[in-house]
């Protein structure tokens, strides 16, 4: 038995003789390649009903819209051009627009065309969600039958059986006893023991050698030592007592020196630091500050 052919409705506007020459030999293609075309080239006269119920019962009737899209096919569309022409187009693309709005724009019912793919701007805004044909060539109108006959795409591969595999599993905890014998797991995985011989004893495992813990070290009371005297008398020296600081907090660090040093090779640091920083301004003031003149005054007031 023959199923009863898809209905298709091609809405377009009179743009030219030519356009609709076009329009129906599209028509007339897809009737050969079996689907009922309704077109109103097709209508003797006037419908019985009036053209405006006769697009209605075209537009409800049909399972799938060819729009063919032009500059004037968009303006009628969107009421922009003169009402004393296109009318048929303009109410077309009020109920086109409405459809697509009861549907939430969930609807494959329209199909924009193009004859020319200049034209791709003047596709309706509600239309542009959807994939245009262009029909230039025969893979083009080919693209667009399929379309119709919701044929397109590649067909699916069946789903096989998926391929499972097992995970690796971890061993288990094991301890040792005091005698030297294994523990056996709670979870009963004998063959998974770990040998006494791969396990150190704890006792046998040498403690951390303690940090040293006695009086400050020689270095970083010479850093401190220094560095006061950078900040009282010798700004020279306050290079020096910081380096000496820093080197012996990095012994401390490292556990080569006692750890009552830190505190005194931390202030020799700063104290360094504030030396340093002494030092700076008085060469910002020798040199830029007129500081030079005035000890030179100094020199020559004391040579009398």
């Amino acid at each position: 038995m023959t199923s009863k052919p898809k209905i298709v409705f091609i809405s377009y506007s009179h743009d030219s003789t030519e356009h609709r020459r076009m329009v129906l030999r599209l028509s007339e293609r897809l009737r050969a390649d079996g689907l009922e075309t309704r077109l109103d080239q097709y209508v003797n006269g006037t419908p019985v009903n009036g053209w405006a119920r006769w697009m209605l019962d075209q537009l409800d009737e049909a399972s799938r819209v060819v729009v063919v899209c032009t500059e004037t096919y968009y303006r009628h569309f969107r009421g922009h051009e003169l009402q004393q022409t296109g009318k048929g187009v303009d109410w077309e693309g009020a109920r086109i627009s409405q459809e697509i709005y009861d549907a939430g724009s969930r609807t494959k019912k329209f199909v924009p065309v193009l004859f020319d793919p200049s034209l791709a701007q003047f596709i309706p805004e509600p239309l542009r969600q959807y994939s245009h044909y262009v029909l230039t060539s025969e893979a083009g109108y080919q693209r667009l039958y399929d379309e119709l006959m919701e044929q397109g795409g590649v067909e699916p591969h069946a789903i096989g059986a998926p391929k499972v595999k097992k995970r690796p599993r971890g061993k288990p905890l094991e301890f040792v006893d005091s005698s030297g014998s294994a523990v056996e797991n709670m979870a009963g995985h004998e063959a998974d023991l770990i040998p006494y011989s791969h396990v150190e004893d704890w006792r046998s495992i040498p403690l951390p050698t303690p940090l040293p813990q006695g009086k400050a070290s020689s270095q970083a009371t010479s850093a401190l030592v220094i560095g006061i005297a950078g900040v009282i008398c010798c700004s020279l020296a306050a290079p020096f007592a910081w380096y000496l600081a820093n080197r012996e907090l990095r012994l401390i660090s490292t556990g080569q020196s006692a750890v009552a040093g830190q505190g005194v090779a931390q202030a020799a640091r700063i104290l360094g630091l504030v030396g340093m920083a002494l030092l700076v301004l008085s060469l910002i003031w020798i040199l830029f500050a007129g500081g030079l003149p005035f000890l030179q005054a100094m020199a020559a007031n004391a040579g009398r």
